[in-house]
């Protein structure tokens, strides 16, 4: 009996410091919004949010079909958002060229013909977000500011022009 209530103890112990576990370790808050280049919903953009707070952590998103994103900070629950401060927000979707597509075949005659360096061809990127959108030196994103007790909701209007 006196191993019961032991053991019984133990557990409500463990629960109680399971409970106690802080589940939000950097603080985050959840950030989302869309994302639309030349006023159409745009998928697959990455978006970073760059912090110019000092102390704060990168948080990252990619857009859904819809052009929305939700922010997740390195090691904090997925979805979590980012930490209160200031952040440069950049923006990146690259392709290539559909002739780049498909892998040539791997064979001892292509690489006698091409030669070892024809095996880590990295094919040209296309820049579906114009480059300048992928550094805050050249995009003309304003810094935004991520708050406690605020909805933290963003809409970014890309164009190509």
């Amino acid at each position: 009996m006196l191993q019961t209530k032991s053991f019984l103890i133990l557990v409500f112990i463990v629960f109680i410091l399971a409970g106690c576990q802080n589940n939000n370790p950097y603080g985050t808050i959840p950030v989302s919004g869309t994302v639309k280049l030349d006023g159409k919903p745009i998928e697959g953009v990455r978006i970073t949010f760059s912090p110019i707070s000092a102390g704060n952590m990168e948080a990252f998103g990619m857009t859904t079909q819809n052009g929305n994103f939700v922010l997740s900070t390195g090691g904090a629950k997925f979805g979590g958002g980012a930490q209160p401060g200031e952040y440069n927000v950049t923006f990146s979707k690259t392709d290539i060229e559909d002739k780049y597509k498909t892998k040539p075949e791997l064979s001892a005659e292509n690489n006698e013909k091409y030669g070892d360096s024809a095996l880590p061809f990295i094919p040209p990127l296309i820049h579906i977000i114009p480059e300048k959108y992928g550094s805050s030196q050249t995009s003309d994103i304003a810094p935004v500011k991520v708050e406690k007790g605020k909805e933290n909701i963003f809409n970014f209007e890309l164009s190509t022009k």
